[in-house]
């Protein structure tokens, strides 16, 4: 990766997971979410009232004060960290990361990550999410 991609991908990663409003396009803010949706008092809503009905609910946001506590939960509570990988193949670096995912299990992956014995846990608390973002439509 050329150290200048290698910036941008720090920037991209920031922007997306650790600011508020970006829920709908990071699995990461939807699965914290879903984890911490009674402990922060979090509301799911719809993503967007435009697109299919399926994807409006599962990759539902939450409202920007739910946003904002979500944000800040994990500004204080968690930390990115990037290794720079020299190398420039697609195919290479995406064999690393599964082979790290299989040695580490990180229990929030859940794509590659069917041995992680939180996998049902974390889908049903997203599902829940899904769910009230669905009544949330339906009542608005």
């Amino acid at each position: 990766m050329h150290r200048q991609v290698g910036k941008w991908w720090k920037k991209r990663n920031l922007r997306t997971h650790f600011e508020s409003g970006k829920t709908s396009s990071s699995t990461l803010r939807r699965t914290i979410g879903a984890i911490l949706l009674d402990k922060l008092m979090l509301k799911p809503i719809p993503r967007s009232f435009t697109e299919g009905k399926n994807r409006m609910f599962i990759h539902y946001k939450f409202d920007m004060e739910s946003e904002e506590k979500l944000t800040n939960w994990m500004r204080n509570n968690l930390s990115l960290s990037f290794y720079e990988y020299e190398g420039d193949e697609a195919g290479t670096l995406g064999e690393i990361e599964a082979y790290i995912i299989e040695k580490l299990k990180p229990i929030l992956n859940l794509a590659h990550n069917g041995a992680s014995p939180w996998d049902s846990e974390i889908r049903l608390l997203r599902r829940k999410c899904a769910d009230l973002a669905k009544e949330y439509y339906i009542s608005d």
